[in-house]
């Protein structure tokens, strides 16, 4: 259970990352 949740907020990071960067891009 506690290993999904790290791997839950591990991908919201990512996605979070992600979207910066491509806010920045555009």
């Amino acid at each position: 259970m506690q290993a999904h949740l790290c791997l839950r907020k591990a991908v919201h990071v990512n996605g979070n990352y992600w979207w910066t960067s491509m806010s920045a891009f555009l």
